[in-house]
């Protein structure tokens, strides 16, 4: 997950991609993984209500998501 969080802050710093964007996927990241892995259905509802309630959270694409990463299609 840091090594996520330093490819969304590189971007930043050379593409313009909001920093909050990187902190808000490492809020959810962070929740998510401190979640029991047994309750996997309260798990996937409270990703969709923490995705849901980051409405000023810029979400990327998966060609977006690629290309931060340095991925081809």
């Amino acid at each position: 997950m840091k090594l996520r969080l330093e490819h969304y802050i590189y971007d930043f710093n050379n593409r313009g991609l909001s920093y909050e964007t990187a902190e808000a996927i490492a809020d959810i990241e962070s929740t998510i993984l401190s979640l029991s892995s047994q309750d996997l259905t309260k798990s996937n509802s409270l990703c969709l209500s923490l995705a849901a309630s980051q409405s000023s959270t810029v979400l990327l694409s998966q060609k977006d998501d690629n290309q931060l990463f340095k991925l081809t299609d």
